[in-house]
């Protein structure tokens, strides 16, 4: 059986800072308009703020054994046998995935499905994958 490895999402920084500005400034405002309360505002603010980037540090793959497990934050976990990944290429795609960066992999697996990652040590990750399952086409 293969060790383990847990690989972090590599994180983009232009991204994190994005999302943080998309909360903080909207939060100073609030916070400087003190003629009226904004707790609901503010709350709601700061929780969303809490929650994104909680996912951006806790998004993750690890490989165990013939298995790869997806995990982004409690929100999203996936299990995909490595046997059933057949290919593995670079993308630049904007959907929403477990990635917490624009630079990312498409995984194929089984017939149809794929899935997008951006683990930080990206050779690594593929070199483990292909250690579990040699089939997989690199592109």
């Amino acid at each position: 059986m293969e060790n383990p490895g847990t690989y972090p999402s590599k994180i983009s920084a232009v991204l994190l800072l994005v999302v943080n500005l998309s909360v903080a400034v909207p939060l100073v405002l609030l916070c400087l308009d003190l003629q009226r309360s904004h707790l609901p505002g503010v709350l709601l603010l700061l929780l969303t703020g809490l929650f994104s980037n909680h996912l951006f540090f806790t998004t993750s793959y690890t490989i165990a054994g013939h298995i790869l497990s997806v995990k982004s934050g409690f929100i999203y976990s996936a299990s995909i046998d490595i046997q059933s990944i057949r290919k593995i290429s670079r993308s630049r795609s904007i959907l929403a995935a477990p990635a917490a960066s624009s630079d990312r992999l498409e995984i194929q697996y089984n017939k149809w499905d794929t899935v997008l990652v951006s683990p930080k040590d990206r050779a690594g990750f593929v070199n483990h994958l292909r250690q579990v399952n040699p089939d997989i086409r690199v592109e």
